[in-house]
């Protein structure tokens, strides 16, 4: 990348928050800022370009700090809706013009990866607005673990939790890792807090002998019950729906059933997942088990400093939207043993950022 393509990018995107905002509503020190911005955004690109030595791996450390300390003061300055769309512009722009420059860092994380693409497109346009509320939150709510008071609801203007705000609208992917499905044979698997039933019906399609209990409230099974009218027969026989609070005595009470947790606990803070294991915990009968489908974090310094910077950033989001977080392994294996339960197994499927426990009652 050129210093004048990167540059062209940067002056564009302030081009841009000039042309949205009135210039009586644009303070000089913020517009200083963004000046600011752009000459150290320039020092980032200088340091992903300069020769690999001993000082490069600190010269880019120091240029990421000194764009975030910006952005950060900027954002204070900053309060009007227009600035998330300046914030969208300049991640847009330096993207594209990073997508089109063959930067690959050691350890393989590649911005020309569409994923990676996709996902700073996300943070730009969805995480932004939670981001610069959760000082605001903070003060508000103090301690508080209550699902309404966050800096999602705040930045969305609701009085509702980051659920009920949504109405079950997202879409879950399916991955399902390196757990051995196949090995459960005529098993049932209950997918507790399933929304849609979107992995249970995956599941179906794949392992032709397990059969599906999707539990969740009576609003998301309406809606799965709707969409099931769609699958195939072969699929739809296997899958039942059943309106059931996750914080109530489990009603599906078999030997060798399988609880499936799947991104369930990383939003509910420790003493809400105790309740909810609790629950599976007293349903569990010969040969059951509970197979967590969540974030394990590496400790600190276990891996590069990039990868978990992004891991880290999502424990944060738990954090402004739910009041809950993401866990490390030991952190992990603290929550289940508040329940009698142990963790059996661990694995991390290949490229995804979520693992796969099995856990066991002692």
């Amino acid at each position: 990348m050129s210093t004048t393509t990167a540059t062209q990018a940067i002056d564009g995107s302030i081009s841009l928050s000039n042309r949205l905002r009135q210039p009586e509503r644009m303070q000089s020190d913020a517009l200083q800022i963004a000046h600011e911005l752009k000459d150290r955004a320039q020092g980032l690109v200088d340091a992903l370009e300069g020769p690999t030595d001993t000082n490069r791996d600190l010269a880019i450390l120091e240029a990421q700090a000194n764009v975030r300390s910006s952005a950060r003061e900027l954002e204070r300055l900053t309060i009007q809706p227009s600035d998330f769309l300046f914030q969208l512009s300049v991640s847009q722009q330096l993207g594209c013009t990073f997508w089109n420059h063959e930067i690959s860092h050691q350890n393989g994380y590649d911005i020309r990866d569409l994923n990676i693409y996709n996902w700073m497109m996300y943070m730009a346009k969805e995480t932004a607005p939670t981001v610069a509320h959760f000082v605001k939150a903070s003060e508000r709510w103090p301690g508080s673990e209550d699902k309404t008071e966050t800096a999602y609801s705040l930045s969305r203007g609701t009085d509702l939790s980051f659920f009920d705000h949504i109405n079950a609208s997202s879409e879950r992917a399916n991955e399902f890792g390196t757990f051995d499905w196949a090995s459960l044979g005529t098993a049932v698997v209950v997918d507790v807090g399933g929304g849609g039933g979107d992995a249970s019906v995956s599941l179906a399609e794949k392992f032709a002998d397990l059969t599906f209990v999707v539990q969740d409230l009576p609003s998301a099974i309406e809606t799965a019950r709707d969409l099931a009218r769609l699958l195939p027969k072969n699929v739809a026989e296997r899958i039942q729906f059943q309106e059931h609070d996750f914080f109530e005595p489990q009603p599906v009470v078999k030997e060798h059933a399988v609880y499936l947790l799947r991104m369930i606990l990383h939003d509910w803070p420790d003493h809400d997942c105790v309740k909810i294991l609790q629950q599976l915990s007293a349903s569990m009968q010969n040969g059951s088990r509970i197979i967590i489908m969540d974030m394990v974090l590496p400790r600190p310094g276990s891996t590069s400093l990039e990868y978990e910077a992004v891991l880290r950033q999502k424990d944060l989001v738990m954090r402004q939207n739910f009041n809950a977080k993401e866990r490390e392994r030991e952190e992990w294996e603290v929550l289940v043993a508040k329940v009698g339960m142990g963790i059996a197994h661990v694995a991390t499927p290949q490229g995804s950022q979520h693992s796969v426990l099995e856990v066991f009652k002692i």
